[in-house]
């Protein structure tokens, strides 16, 4: 793959364990931020997947999800088991040796557009009566019998989708 992109291994930081310090704040960093030199400097996660261990989800058999920007789902694997039809990612954890599957849509985003653009009874209707509007324009929305829809990310992975809600 390195050959394919055209780089060398050398131009590649070492893997770490997520959390797992690498060194401490470099002087004009420490100075800049306002820190001290001694200040740990530590390997990172996948925002998703701090997300999904602040709210509890640490183990397999578990999931969570997240509606914010994206809309995201997180289940943590002890083994990396890639989905044969490609619909569902696989990243590594935040929990060393561990893995997740995870998908996100665009969730919050559209749906503030969506509120904001055809939903303007129901937002009136919400401010009036303390009530949120999102909850409002659920419920206008459950239709009994509804097909799914065509999807443009996993699981319903189309990637001829456009306009796609």
């Amino acid at each position: 793959m390195l050959d394919f992109i055209g780089i060398a291994a050398d131009q590649l930081p070492e893997i770490r364990e997520p959390g797992e310090p690498v060194d401490t704040s470099s002087s004009e960093a420490a100075q800049d931020l306002g820190l001290s030199r001694d200040t740990l400097v530590s390997t990172g996660v996948l925002d998703q997947a701090a997300g999904a261990v602040c709210v509890g989800n640490t183990s397999p058999g578990m999931f969570s999800e997240n509606t914010g920007a994206a809309l995201a789902i997180c289940a943590p694997q002890e083994e990396l088991r890639f989905d044969p039809n490609a619909r569902m990612t696989i990243h590594y954890f935040a929990l060393p040796s561990t893995y997740m599957v995870h998908t996100f849509a665009t969730g919050g985003m559209v749906l503030r557009w969506f509120k904001d653009k055809f939903c303007q009874p129901e937002i009136e209707v919400g401010t009036m009566a303390g009530l949120p509007s999102y909850d409002l324009i659920g419920q206008k929305r459950r239709p009994s019998h509804a097909a799914p829809p065509p999807g443009a990310m996993a699981p319903e992975v189309n990637p001829k989708a456009k306009g796609v809600f």
